[in-house]
């Protein structure tokens, strides 16, 4: 029970967010913070959830795997509280009576931990899906459909590469200068995510199979 409200609250942030992360003009800042509270209530729930991981994070052993996600937890813990703070500090705009003016340098902030979030969470999403990439692979092995698999995941990592740069993300990650970045086809907006999303999972998926086969390999030559 306790797994599917998990898997259940990780789905319902992964859908605000992204909701959240296509803001344009016209959709209306008031619903923009409410859903942002939101989300930040799911966040410290997510949380609360997976108390026990922080419990065991000095006790196991640590693998190239736990590393990575480890890692990445710690990058998307520091992603989102930028995005917290950054947005208390415009939540003047909104709520008059918090008495804090806007500027730019936290807009620009805002903007860029939200792309990092969104970047990391991708990945993280990969992270997960590696029992599902695994089990592809074994029914797929010495069959007619083993090259036709690993072409189709060079695709989706290309298609990812490319809704990446073409999205305009990649302006958000490195704090550039940007361009308004505000589209009018939502439709555009969420394949173009979903690619990412799609694009980094594989690229996950390759690093840690990568890990595991050099591991494998320094193991035979002792």
């Amino acid at each position: 029970m306790k797994r599917r409200i998990k898997i259940i609250v990780d789905i319902a942030m992964f859908l605000l967010f992204l909701y959240l992360l296509s803001y344009r003009p016209g959709m209306g800042l008031l619903l923009h913070a409410k859903i942002g509270i939101l989300l930040f209530i799911l966040f410290l729930l997510h949380h609360v959830l997976n108390v026990q991981w922080y419990r065991t994070l000095h006790k196991e052993r640590y693998g190239f795997r736990r590393f990575l996600l480890t890692g990445f937890d710690f990058l998307l813990l520091v992603a989102m509280v930028c995005m917290v703070v950054s947005s208390l500090m415009l939540s003047g705009m909104v709520f008059p009576v918090v008495g804090i003016r806007m500027t730019h340098g936290w807009r620009q902030l805002h903007v860029s931990a939200s792309a990092w979030c969104f970047l990391l969470m991708a990945f993280h999403v990969g992270m997960h899906l590696q029992g599902m990439f695994y089990s592809l692979q074994r029914k797929l092995r010495q069959t007619a459909f083993e090259y036709v698999y690993y072409l189709f995941l060079l695709a989706v990592i290309g298609a990812g590469i490319y809704c990446f740069l073409q999205s305009g993300l990649w302006l958000r990650v490195i704090m550039a200068e940007q361009r308004s970045l505000f589209i009018s086809d939502s439709r555009l907006f969420f394949s173009e995510h979903l690619g990412i999303v799609a694009g980094s999972s594989v690229i996950t998926h390759w690093i840690l199979q990568g890990a595991e086969w050099l591991k494998r390999k320094d193991r035979n030559s002792h």
